[in-house]
């Protein structure tokens, strides 16, 4: 799965253009994917990639890279938020990066035209995390979200996938503040994450 290819050097502000022209590119890329393709290649589970074909992408999440400045995080924020073309821009801190990797980050949620969910994220060059490769933090970090049509699917599905080896569960999040219930999952041999939601019927 090819998500953007980023520079080792922190991001800075003059960054921040070309890092969201290139999700924009790469999440249209995604979007385009034969979707039973896209699971395969991320699960390597050919049953779980046949029996989602035809679910929606909910949206996609690519990370642009690590700071070193605290400010860059609401800086990138004033960026996307006065960016005209782009809708719904909120952001916050990210729960999976603390947990999973010892090291703060930030999330970026906005629709593109108003016609899609998109997201960003950063984290912070701190700790192990710090010494990463960067492409490697890139696969750890940026995933696709399929949409799944019931609550009681979305159990069916986190259900199965769990009794495969090589899945793991980063994280479970259920009815948030949306209404979402949602599940990060990590590939451990190929470091590629996927998530599984419900937006509670919203949509």
């Amino acid at each position: 799965m090819k998500y953007l290819t980023l520079k080792e050097q922190p991001v800075q502000p003059e960054d921040f253009p070309g890092l969201l022209q290139a999700a924009e590119v790469g999440e249209q890329r995604i979007r385009s994917m034969d979707r039973e393709r896209l699971l395969q290649e991320v699960t390597g589970i050919d049953a779980i990639a046949a029996e989602l074909k035809n679910c929606p992408l909910h949206h996609t999440a690519f990370y642009c890279g690590d700071y070193r400045d605290d400010g860059t995080a609401e800086e990138f924020y004033r960026f996307l938020l006065q960016t005209e073309r782009l809708e719904h821009v909120e952001y916050g801190p990210s729960y999976i990066a603390p947990k999973e990797y010892g090291t703060p980050g930030w999330w970026y949620s906005f629709w593109p035209d108003g016609k899609r969910p998109m997201e960003l994220f950063i984290c912070k060059a701190f700790g192990s995390w710090g010494q990463w490769e960067i492409q490697k933090k890139c696969k750890r970090m940026s995933h696709a979200a399929i949409e799944l049509e019931s609550l009681n699917r979305f159990y069916e599905v986190t259900g199965k996938l769990e009794g495969y080896g090589h899945m793991r569960r980063i994280m479970l999040t259920e009815e948030d503040a949306l209404g979402h219930t949602y599940a990060h999952y990590i590939n451990k041999e190929k470091e590629l994450v996927i998530e599984l939601l419900y937006d509670g019927g919203k949509r």
